[in-house]
């Protein structure tokens, strides 16, 4: 099993209300320093951006790990997927891309990546400046493929 959790139990939820079918839902789970398990719900999280949160939480645990033992780290982001959200300063990134007339979909479709691109980089970084990526293994998968009309 994983040493700790973060993230959602559920699929399809709100990239800032972290809720589905009215339940928030967002998660983190360890083992206090007694070993017990701990499983709380992050209200204090409502309103931040899942993929950012993710990213952060990614970039913490290599800068607090001993860079002379092995880590194992499942960053599995819900970006793209719906719903599809993306805060305002990024959607209009790539309207210069687009044909006029473009959906917003399709810039909010977009923002979604270049947000995940980012943040996957940010990872890249820390990786890089804890002496860690020279002997990392980053292995990139999507659940569901391409959005259809997006």
């Amino acid at each position: 099993g994983f040493d700790t959790f973060f993230g959602l139990y559920l699929g399809a939820q709100g990239y800032y209300s972290h809720n589905n079918s009215g339940s928030f839902d967002f998660r983190e789970d360890f083992h206090n320093e007694t070993g017990h398990f701990t499983s709380r719900i992050r209200l204090d999280l409502e309103g931040k951006y899942n993929t950012d949160l993710f990213t952060h939480r990614a970039v913490s645990l290599i800068s607090e790990h001993d860079s002379a033992k092995p880590l194992f780290m499942y960053l599995s982001y819900t970006a793209p997927h719906g719903p599809i959200e993306v805060p305002l300063s990024e959607m209009y990134k790539y309207t210069s891309h687009m044909e006029p007339g473009c959906p917003d979909i399709r810039m909010k479709y977009a923002a979604m990546v270049s947000i995940m691109d980012r943040g996957i980089g940010e990872v890249v970084d820390a990786l890089e400046q804890h002496g860690m990526r020279d002997d990392t293994l980053i292995v990139f998968s999507s659940d569901n493929g391409g959005v259809f009309g997006g």
